[in-house]
Order: structure tokens, then sequence, then C-alpha cells
């Protein structure tokens, strides 16, 4: 008959060896994921991974990427599959810790993602200094969603003060192209919200004005700068530089109910402005908008978007920190060899690389997906 100490040990050492099953399935997801280049099969791994951490109650990985990380490192593999180049990841020797810069940018700032806990799921890329919101990432749904409230905090209030307008549109232009990607591709719904350049699409207000004394106000703002407001029924429109029309009016969303829809419609004849562009390029508009916010908020998820924010960090000492330095061309090789045919038989043997191996494989360069440690 066994006894109790035989019954205990054969039960733990089955939770141990479940645990290394379960991490073994990670690091070959994670592998095929940094290594692969087909897009429905890296959303799937993807998906696998933003929600399976890389250690349990028996067996530990002292050094880890953590659900967040994961988030950014698809992002890099979806950007760099899209030809998208103007960025960069951080990636700190000492530690694992991503973060995506923009050097065209020309500000010290940082983004990451910082994952939704609640039944929601999925996870926001987060400005690190101002810890502003700018989408929300739900793999799972396929799905993206733009903050109006926090791009307009970030780009208009706190980004134009500090750098070109036509660095903020490279910025944005690299978020568009990235999500317009995935909708292209895999078929994703986007919320591009103020972001979007359609002559057709509407930007709905939060809430109904209870006047229309914002319009006397941009007609005195307006005429002020040589662009004058021209009333029209239900609203007005302000002619701007290229032919752009801006037009400001109070349709009617649901007529047999009476509920009043005032919205902005920004119209070039190409598809090619969004809201944005005009609160960057023009003064006279950001001031105006910001004034009357209280009334002219664009509408957004306010679910999603229950809060704007995620817990600030510091970012310069991680634009400061040494970073992993680029792989060799041989090295590059024998990584790659590596990632063909992993062998993961031997894991629970070797669970990690011994240190003459670990020098064969240090990062390919500063992109994310060129390093790949013992470790997840």
């Amino acid at each position: 008959m066994m006894n109790r100490l035989q019954g205990r040990l054969n039960q733990d050492l089955q939770k141990i060896m479940l645990e290394v099953d379960t991490l073994q399935q990670v690091f070959s997801d994670a592998q095929a994921l940094v290594n692969g280049v087909e897009p429905a099969r890296l959303h799937v791994l993807a998906e696998k991974l933003v929600v399976q951490p890389a250690a349990g109650t028996w067996v530990q990985t002292p050094r880890a990427y953590k659900l967040s990380d994961w988030y950014l490192i698809t992002m890099e593999r979806f950007m760099t599959l899209a030809g998208l180049t103007d960025f960069d990841i951080l990636l700190p020797a000492d530690r694992e810790q991503i973060s995506l810069v923009v050097p065209k940018l020309g500000l010290p700032v940082a983004f990451a993602f910082d994952v939704n806990l609640d039944e929601k799921g999925g996870a926001y890329l987060v400005e690190l200094d101002s810890g502003l919101r700018i989408f929300y990432w739900q793999l799972a749904r396929r799905e993206i969603k733009f903050d109006a409230k926090a791009l307009i905090d970030l780009f208009v209030v706190n980004f134009k003060a500090r750098t070109s307008v036509a660095a903020i549109q490279g910025f944005v232009a690299l978020l568009t192209e990235f999500t317009r990607y995935l909708v292209r591709i895999l078929g994703y719904t986007v919320d591009f919200n103020l972001l979007e350049t359609t002559d057709q699409y509407r930007y709905v207000l939060m809430h109904s004005p209870t006047t229309a004394d914002m319009l006397d106000h941009l007609f005195i703002a307006s005429a002020e700068t040589g662009y004058f407001l021209q009333r029209m029924p239900h609203g007005a429109a302000l002619l701007l530089d290229d032919g752009i029309k801006l037009c400001i009016q109070n349709g009617s969303k649901l007529e047999e109910a009476m509920e009043s829809s005032w919205h902005f419609q920004v119209i070039d004849g190409r598809d090619a402005v969004s809201w944005l562009d005009l609160l960057l390029k023009y003064d006279f508009l950001a001031d105006w908008y910001l004034h009357e916010r209280d009334q002219l908020e664009l509408a957004y998820d306010a679910v999603i978007f229950a809060s704007h924010t995620s817990v600030k960090q510091l970012v310069k000492p991680l634009l400061t920190e040494t970073q992993v330095p680029p792989m060799m061309a041989d090295q590059q090789t024998v990584l790659l060899n590596l990632s063909q045919q992993p062998d993961w038989s031997q894991l629970s043997a070797q669970p990690v690389l011994n240190e003459a191996e670990t020098k064969l494989i240090p990062a390919k360069d500063k992109r994310v997906t060129r390093s790949t440690r013992s470790h997840v």
C-alpha cells in the first residue's frame, strides 16, 4: 500500500510535470511568434500568449516577459510585416521590460501596454510619462478602439507645444497604418474616432450642447484669422485652406424620437484629413474646442474608457538604460537555425542553456522580434 509520503510526492510531481508541459508550450508559442511571418498564425499565437503566464505554482521563471509585453511584441511583428519602420523597441540589457519609442517624434516619450484586468480583457497602449491610454486592443474579438479624449490630451494639449505638427502626424500615421493593416489582413474592426479621415464620417459629440453659443464663439474666433464661419441649416460651415470644409451641424440621429445629434464633419474631397489634423494645424480651432470642451467633447466608448489613464511611469530611466546590443551576422544564423526546428523534449533535463550556449544567442538588434533568450 502506498504510504502518505509516496502519495503526496506523486501528486506534487504530477503538478510539476503539468506546469512543465505548459511552460514548454509557452516557449514553443513564443518562438513561433517572434520568428513567424504568417499573420493569421501569429495572431492565434498572440491570443494564447497574452493570457498564459510563463510561470506556475511549482515551476517559476525568474526572468520572464509580462503578459503586457506580448501585446507590444505582437504589435511589433505586425508593424514589421506591414513594412513600417519609423519606430524602435527599447530592450534593457538587465531585465525584461520592453517599450516602444518613435525617434521622429523628437520627444523623450515611450509607450507600452497595460493589461485590462476586468472581464472585458484586452490591453491599452499607454504613453508612459502621462499615463494616457491611446487605444484599446482586444485580440480575441479582433477589435481596436481609439480614445478621443486621451488623444486630444496627448497630441493637442501635450505634444503640440513640444514638437512639430509634422512629427505628431507621423506618429499618428504609424498608428493608423498599423491598424489598417489589421483591418485589411485580419478583418479587424477599428474605431478610429477623431483619426478617421473619410469625408462621410461624423464625429459625434459625447453630449448634445444645450445651446448654439459655441457657434457664436467660433464665429468671433475665426473672424480674427481670416477664415469665416458661414451659417447653414442646422449649423455652420468653416472654409479652410486647400478647399477643406468643416461642418458643425445638429442632425437628427433618431428623428422619430426628436433627439438632436450635434457632430463635426471634415470634407476635403480626398478622404485624407481628420478632425485631429485640423486641431493640430489651426490654433484658433484648438483653442475654441478646448475652451468649449464641456459641450463639444467627442464621443468615445465610455465603458472601455471608463478611465483614460493608467499608472504613470518615469520614462527617463528607460531611455538612459543600457540596451541589448545588435546581433552579428553569424549570431543571426545560429538563432535562425535554432528557431527552425526547436526541440523541447529535453527541457525538463536541461531547463536553461548553459553559459557557452547563451553567448551564441544575444539580441539581433533593438527590435524585440530579434531578441530570443533562454527564458520567456
